[in-house]
């Protein structure tokens, strides 16, 4: 049982880390796509 919850706690944390990650990484892909707009 505990290895079946460290799995689960394991996955979430890849999970919303993977999530955070691609909000960031869109966040400065936006970024980016604005300043080569302008110039």
């Amino acid at each position: 049982m505990k290895q079946q919850k460290a799995m689960l706690i394991a996955l979430i944390v890849i999970c919303l880390t993977v999530i955070v990650t691609a909000l960031v990484t869109r966040k400065d892909l936006c970024e980016v796509r604005i300043r080569t707009g302008q110039t």
